[in-house]
């Protein structure tokens, strides 16, 4: 799937994946802004509230009607968050007009949409918000009944206290009774209206159609803040950091925290991608065959690495009394990957693993969509057919090198009652 990027101005771009794999077109709109704390609230609270009507269907009622009236056409919006940006994202699933009898002019109609539920507004629903409100609470309090999920949060947000990944992605409760209807239609006309969008399109179009549209679309906005904000990656580990955490679970959450002190943009980026699928990505890794399987000292365990920060996770179930063993097993794990303890069934799987899942990333439009926008974000294009190749120049040497820069930064343990 080959990407082509037009500049529509500054701060504005469209991102063409041309497909036919899909009888559906994506169209997602990623709004750029800065990962603070003072915004990170307000700009989750606005991405449900965009989403609920617009100057031309004034009730949620209308919105749904108009969208399925085109052929069941879906719209969603969410948060991401990279780096140090957080985009709102406002996406459109249609079915392409190829599929339909006549060639209806469906994509128009989305873009008269699109625009004026994120251009066109001169103020928000009060009662709307009050509910996304509640919503929005709801959202962040739900977290934490996913132990795991919440374990890993708790992880990143103590491990990167200070930094932007250690922001919570949907924000505080706290902030949000605070604001106002008023402020956030003001945070939406003066600085969000004002911000970089990525457009995306995914899909069979015809793209000098499409941007023309988003030309018009963009004609009289000006954006302010053009680019994306660099994340300053932290690499030294002064004190490692230990965290204890009591919960009447019955389950215990152990998640470790480790700077790799390599991103997207660097040369030693494939080789990080093989020692995660060796170390604990997939059930022919050291941590599910060794931690979980041989020694059952864990009900799961798994590693992630997070390619813009530079960071990388370990997350695992087990039982209270369990903590020491699995805790030094884990650590044993990390370290014969420093001591190059690596089998050729494991390489040969960890590649095989790793291609294939770069291979996936292509079987859906969102995931294809933020993959690229993970490499904007970095700074370094490379499509998936050359990272493959990437990938398959790996050698277990290079692995190597990698895990001796690897650094133990946090250990979080949301700790359950013993049996």
């Amino acid at each position: 799937m080959k990407l082509q990027t037009f500049k529509i101005k500054d701060g504005v771009t469209l991102n063409y994946l041309k497909t036919d794999k899909f009888k559906t077109t994506n169209l997602s709109f990623f709004i750029n802004r800065p990962l603070t704390e003072e915004e990170v609230t307000i700009n989750a609270l606005l991405s449900l509230v965009l989403k609920r009507s617009c100057p031309k269907y004034k009730t949620s009622m209308e919105l749904n009607n108009a969208l399925n009236d085109l052929y069941g056409a879906v719209i969603d919006t969410g948060i991401k968050k990279k780096g140090a940006n957080q985009f709102l994202v406002t996406s459109f699933s249609f079915v392409n007009e190829k599929f339909i009898p006549g060639n209806p002019s469906i994509i128009d109609e989305i873009f008269t949409i699109a625009k004026d539920l994120l251009l066109n507004r001169n103020s928000f629903n009060e009662e709307y918000v009050s509910q996304e409100k509640e919503n929005l609470k709801s959202l962040i309090l739900s977290q934490k009944n996913d132990k795991r999920l919440y374990a890993q949060a708790r992880l990143i947000e103590e491990m990167c206290k200070g930094e932007p990944s250690g922001i919570m992605r949907y924000g505080y409760v706290d902030k949000i009774d605070e604001i106002t209807c008023e402020q956030l239609y003001t945070h939406y006309k003066d600085t969000v209206l004002l911000s970089r969008v990525d457009v995306f399109i995914c899909g069979d179009v015809d793209i000098d159609r499409v941007l023309s549209l988003v030309k018009d679309m963009y004609k009289d906005i000006t954006v302010k803040n053009t680019g994306y904000v660099d994340l300053s990656v932290k690499t030294g580990v002064a004190e490692v950091k230990d965290i204890t955490e009591t919960e009447e679970i019955a389950q215990g959450k152990l998640s470790i925290g480790f700077r790799t002190g390599i991103t997207l943009k660097d040369k030693e980026y494939p080789a990080l991608m093989m020692y995660n699928a060796i170390l604990g990505s997939g059930i022919f890794s050291k941590l599910f065959n060794n931690v979980r399987e041989k020694l059952s000292l864990c009900y799961y365990a798994s590693s992630s690495v997070d390619s813009i920060s530079g960071t990388m996770y370990i997350n695992s179930g087990i039982e209270v009394s369990n903590f020491k063993k699995a805790f030094d097993e884990i650590l044993k794990q990390v370290q014969d990957m420093k001591d190059g303890v690596i089998s050729t069934e494991e390489f040969i799987a960890a590649k095989l693993g790793t291609i294939n899942s770069i291979k996936s990333i292509t079987d859906s439009a969102f995931g294809t969509i933020d993959y690229y926008l993970s490499k904007f974000v970095s700074g370094k294009m490379i499509d998936t057919d050359s990272l493959i190749g990437l990938i398959d120049k790996v050698t277990v040497d290079d692995i190597v090198k990698v895990a001796q820069g690897i650094k133990l930064d946090t250990v979080f343990f949301l700790k359950g009652s013993e049996k």
